[in-house]
Protein backbone atom coordinates (compact mmCIF):
# COMPACT_ATOMS: atom_id res chain seq x y z
CA UNK A 1 0.00 0.00 0.00
CA UNK A 2 1.22 3.40 -0.88
CA UNK A 3 0.70 6.40 1.33
CA UNK A 4 1.24 10.08 0.75
CA UNK A 5 0.31 12.89 3.15
CA UNK A 6 -0.66 16.54 3.03
CA UNK A 7 -0.40 19.37 5.19
CA UNK A 8 -3.20 22.50 5.39
CA UNK A 9 -3.61 21.72 1.90
CA UNK A 10 -6.29 24.01 0.38
CA UNK A 11 -9.81 22.61 -0.44
CA UNK A 12 -9.17 23.34 -4.14
CA UNK A 13 -5.82 20.81 -3.68
CA UNK A 14 -8.34 18.17 -1.91
CA UNK A 15 -10.64 18.79 -5.12
CA UNK A 16 -7.47 18.15 -7.55
CA UNK A 17 -6.59 14.54 -6.13
CA UNK A 18 -9.72 13.29 -6.19
CA UNK A 19 -10.19 13.97 -9.63
CA UNK A 20 -6.56 12.98 -10.63
CA UNK A 21 -7.58 9.71 -8.99
CA UNK A 22 -10.70 9.34 -11.07
CA UNK A 23 -8.58 10.52 -13.95
CA UNK A 24 -6.59 7.26 -13.56
CA UNK A 25 -9.66 5.20 -13.29
CA UNK A 26 -9.65 4.95 -9.48
CA UNK A 27 -12.85 5.03 -7.64
CA UNK A 28 -12.29 6.78 -3.96
CA UNK A 29 -13.26 6.81 -0.27
CA UNK A 30 -13.41 10.11 1.60
CA UNK A 31 -13.20 9.25 5.04
CA UNK A 32 -12.35 10.76 8.79
CA UNK A 33 -13.85 11.99 11.82
CA UNK A 34 -17.70 13.34 12.34
CA UNK A 35 -16.69 17.33 11.09
CA UNK A 36 -13.86 16.92 9.24
CA UNK A 37 -15.06 17.82 5.88
CA UNK A 38 -16.11 14.89 3.68
CA UNK A 39 -19.56 16.25 2.55
CA UNK A 40 -17.83 19.86 2.04
CA UNK A 41 -15.35 18.05 -0.13
CA UNK A 42 -18.50 15.77 -2.39
CA UNK A 43 -20.34 18.80 -2.57
CA UNK A 44 -16.96 20.96 -4.09
CA UNK A 45 -16.52 18.06 -6.58
CA UNK A 46 -20.08 18.64 -7.63
CA UNK A 47 -20.00 21.78 -8.00
CA UNK A 48 -16.63 21.41 -10.20
CA UNK A 49 -17.89 18.38 -12.37
CA UNK A 50 -21.65 20.21 -13.10
CA UNK A 51 -19.64 23.84 -13.84
CA UNK A 52 -16.37 23.63 -15.42
CA UNK A 53 -15.71 20.46 -16.52
CA UNK A 54 -17.57 17.88 -19.41
CA UNK A 55 -17.94 14.96 -16.59
CA UNK A 56 -21.45 15.39 -14.77
CA UNK A 57 -21.58 14.37 -11.25
CA UNK A 58 -24.70 12.96 -9.39
CA UNK A 59 -24.97 13.20 -5.97
CA UNK A 60 -26.69 11.06 -3.19
CA UNK A 61 -26.71 10.47 0.44
CA UNK A 62 -27.14 7.61 2.26
CA UNK A 63 -28.32 9.13 5.20
CA UNK A 64 -31.62 7.76 6.47
CA UNK A 65 -33.54 10.73 7.24
CA UNK A 66 -33.15 12.23 3.56
CA UNK A 67 -33.23 8.78 1.94
CA UNK A 68 -37.32 8.75 0.03
CA UNK A 69 -36.35 4.88 -0.56
CA UNK A 70 -38.44 4.01 -3.88
CA UNK A 71 -37.15 7.16 -5.80
CA UNK A 72 -33.81 7.14 -4.67
CA UNK A 73 -33.36 3.43 -5.24
CA UNK A 74 -34.47 3.72 -8.56
CA UNK A 75 -32.38 7.07 -9.15
CA UNK A 76 -29.28 5.32 -7.92
CA UNK A 77 -29.86 2.16 -10.18
CA UNK A 78 -30.54 4.58 -13.35
CA UNK A 79 -27.53 6.73 -12.09
CA UNK A 80 -25.54 3.75 -11.90
CA UNK A 81 -25.47 2.11 -15.02
CA UNK A 82 -24.01 5.98 -16.56
CA UNK A 83 -20.34 5.51 -16.83
CA UNK A 84 -20.26 8.52 -18.33
CA UNK A 85 -21.37 10.34 -14.81
CA UNK A 86 -20.03 10.10 -11.30
CA UNK A 87 -21.38 9.33 -8.42
CA UNK A 88 -20.75 10.80 -5.12
CA UNK A 89 -22.06 8.90 -2.11
CA UNK A 90 -22.70 10.02 1.54
CA UNK A 91 -22.82 8.31 4.58
CA UNK A 92 -21.41 5.51 2.44
CA UNK A 93 -21.58 3.33 6.02
CA UNK A 94 -25.33 3.95 5.91
CA UNK A 95 -25.21 2.23 2.07
CA UNK A 96 -27.37 -1.32 3.48
CA UNK A 97 -29.77 -0.06 6.06
CA UNK A 98 -31.40 2.19 3.66
CA UNK A 99 -31.85 -0.84 0.95
CA UNK A 100 -29.06 -0.06 -1.17
CA UNK A 101 -26.01 -1.97 -2.60
CA UNK A 102 -22.79 -1.46 -4.82
CA UNK A 103 -23.70 -4.03 -6.79
CA UNK A 104 -26.22 -1.89 -8.50
CA UNK A 105 -23.95 0.03 -10.04
CA UNK A 106 -22.04 -0.81 -12.96
CA UNK A 107 -18.52 -1.28 -12.74
CA UNK A 108 -17.17 1.25 -14.61
CA UNK A 109 -18.86 4.00 -13.00
CA UNK A 110 -16.68 6.69 -11.44
CA UNK A 111 -17.80 6.53 -7.66
CA UNK A 112 -16.63 9.15 -4.90
CA UNK A 113 -18.13 8.08 -1.70
CA UNK A 114 -17.97 9.27 1.78
CA UNK A 115 -17.67 7.54 4.92
CA UNK A 116 -17.52 8.26 8.58
CA UNK A 117 -14.77 6.70 10.68
CA UNK A 118 -12.49 7.32 13.80
CA UNK A 119 -9.41 5.33 12.42
CA UNK A 120 -8.03 2.68 9.91
CA UNK A 121 -9.38 -0.33 12.34
CA UNK A 122 -13.01 1.01 11.74
CA UNK A 123 -12.46 1.62 7.99
CA UNK A 124 -11.01 -2.15 7.66
CA UNK A 125 -14.25 -3.20 10.32
CA UNK A 126 -17.16 -1.05 7.48
CA UNK A 127 -14.82 -2.16 4.27
CA UNK A 128 -15.00 -5.61 5.12
CA UNK A 129 -18.68 -5.29 6.12
CA UNK A 130 -19.60 -4.06 3.47
CA UNK A 131 -17.27 -5.44 1.03
CA UNK A 132 -15.51 -2.04 -0.31
CA UNK A 133 -12.40 -3.52 -1.34
CA UNK A 134 -14.17 -4.85 -3.78
CA UNK A 135 -14.82 -1.29 -5.49
CA UNK A 136 -12.57 1.34 -4.03
CA UNK A 137 -9.01 1.77 -4.26
CA UNK A 138 -7.95 5.04 -2.95
CA UNK A 139 -8.66 6.02 0.75
CA UNK A 140 -8.65 9.95 1.44
CA UNK A 141 -8.22 10.26 5.27
CA UNK A 142 -9.18 14.05 6.25
CA UNK A 143 -7.65 13.93 9.98
CA UNK A 144 -8.99 16.91 10.82
CA UNK A 145 -10.76 20.16 9.30
CA UNK A 146 -7.23 22.12 8.41
CA UNK A 147 -6.13 20.13 5.41
CA UNK A 148 -4.48 17.60 6.98
CA UNK A 149 -4.61 14.37 4.98
CA UNK A 150 -3.04 10.90 3.88
CA UNK A 151 -3.69 9.25 1.04
CA UNK A 152 -3.54 5.44 0.25
CA UNK A 153 -3.74 3.55 -2.65
CA UNK A 154 -4.72 0.35 -2.17
CA UNK A 155 -3.65 -2.57 -4.12
CA UNK A 156 -6.28 -5.48 -5.01
CA UNK A 157 -3.77 -7.75 -2.87
CA UNK A 158 -3.68 -5.84 0.17
CA UNK A 159 -7.35 -5.72 1.77
CA UNK A 160 -5.98 -3.82 5.24
CA UNK A 161 -5.32 -0.06 5.72
CA UNK A 162 -2.67 0.70 7.90
CA UNK A 163 -2.01 3.84 9.03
Amino acid sequence: MHKQSFSNATLETQVDVVETALDAGEKVIITGKLATGKTKLLMSLKKRFNENTNKKAVYFTMNSNEVENDKSKEEFKLYGQYTDKILLIDELGSLTSCGFTLDLIHPETPIVAAIQTSSSENLNKLMEKLKLDNYFNKIIFLKEFDGDFDIFTVERDSRKVSQ
